[in-house]
């Protein structure tokens, strides 16, 4: 398990950032305070992983000479490991404060695994987590269980820096593959080591470009997204598309329920990322995860402070179906059970016909212009062995 971290209310990362911001003219949109200042989440991420994922071997925390506020005996057993940005990432590109940058070192980090999972610190689990939950075993091959229910052309609508690299991403593979279905979700990542490693020795230029970027860009690909599609043509994996094992809560508004706590608590998601809390959440979610870790999953009233009037926002929460937008004055009720039970259904990514993606103009984006590709063209002439 990797996690990357960073302290946004950390004077000395604050200064450093703003020297660097102000001299290479970073865009705020792009790269807003609320991305790097937490609520201390992560000490309780990585102890739901300890509890629900106990076969994990380690969890290693990638950051910027900074401690993260783990559990010290996690650290003195060496159950979790701190990678310093400068293990991994070559000293040109240093310092960086791309998240970007960041993920495209990952599989540099010593003793990190063929298949590994990879979780922002916002990403927790509050159920048992399986292998056979990850990835299965078939004929001699690992194929990754992934779940997602990503629809480009629905997505290619929004105007938001991550939808912009997303699509840029995606018409990149559509030059060549013009029917190929996306993988994408907003939780734990499940990534393959030897694809990364692929990718380090086969896209240099590309890497070069998207590494000399210290902040976040709508300029160039998302790194995550290329990896984990590229994997998908590589390896053909499982896509999961009806699951209930997921919960995305993307709480950037200060619209919401104080009940949300209790409506994840009746689901209890094995996979559980919520996006962007701010300190008004604090006391609440330290005793949601307290609960947690403890088996408790009755419903409480959650300690919310500071919580303004209602407005009109978007509001956007994922639970086993596409993404619902909507202006609303509340969050919507979602739909609970403990497990998904349907079929998992074997994807392959190269689609029929009449399951094409179109590949369509978008005047905003633009097409994306890279020196020389030479991934798509003939995936490495496809002569790679998948793991």
């Amino acid at each position: 398990m990797v996690f990357t971290y960073v302290n946004g209310n950390d004077p000395i990362y604050i200064k450093k950032k703003n020297i660097y911001m102000k001299n290479e003219k970073a865009s705020i949109k792009s790269n807003p305070s609320i991305r790097s200042r937490g609520i201390d989440e992560i000490t309780y991420s990585v102890r739901s992983v300890v509890k629900f994922i106990p076969w994990i071997r380690y969890i290693f925390i990638v950051t910027d000479n900074q401690k993260p506020p783990v559990d010290e005996h996690l650290i003195k057993s060496k159950k979790v490991i701190i990678i310093d940005h400068k293990q991994i990432i070559d000293k040109k590109y240093l310092p960086t404060f791309n998240s970007n940058v960041i993920e495209s070192h990952l599989h540099k980090i010593p003793k990190i695994s063929q298949v590994f999972l990879y979780n922002n610190d916002d990403c927790m689990h509050l159920n048992y987590v399986r292998r056979d939950d990850i990835y299965i075993e078939e004929k001699g091959k690992v194929k990754l269980k992934l779940r997602s229910n990503f629809n480009l052309n629905q997505f290619s609508q929004y105007k938001s820096d991550y939808a912009i690299r997303l699509t840029k991403t995606a018409q990149y593979f559509l030059k060549n593959f013009p029917k190929m279905k996306f993988v994408n979700n907003h939780h734990t990542k499940i990534l393959r080591r030897k694809t990364l490693e692929i990718i380090e020795e086969k896209e240099k230029l590309l890497l070069n470009q998207l590494r000399q970027h210290k902040f976040r860009s709508d300029e160039y690909i998302n790194y995550i997204f290329f990896a984990v599609n590229l994997d998908c043509l590589l390896n053909q994996n499982i896509v999961i598309k009806d699951f209930k094992d997921v919960k995305e809560c993307h709480l950037w508004t200060t619209n919401f329920k104080p009940d949300i706590f209790n409506t994840i608590l009746k689901a209890k998601p094995k996979f559980l990322c919520m996006n962007s809390m701010t300190p008004s959440f604090k006391k609440g979610f330290i005793e949601f995860m307290e609960r947690v870790l403890k088996d408790n999953y009755e419903s409480f009233n959650a300690s919310i402070t500071n919580v303004p009037k209602k407005n009109k926002k978007l509001v956007s929460i994922k639970n086993n179906e596409n993404e619902k937008n909507e202006e609303s004055e509340e969050i919507p009720v979602l739909e609970c059970a403990e497990d998904y039970s349907k079929e998992i259904e074997n994807v392959n990514l190269i689609t029929s016909n009449n399951d094409e993606i179109k590949v369509y103009e978008i005047t905003e984006i633009g097409p994306v212009e890279m020196e020389k590709p030479t991934v798509m063209g003939t995936i490495y002439n496809m002569f790679f062995d998948p793991l």
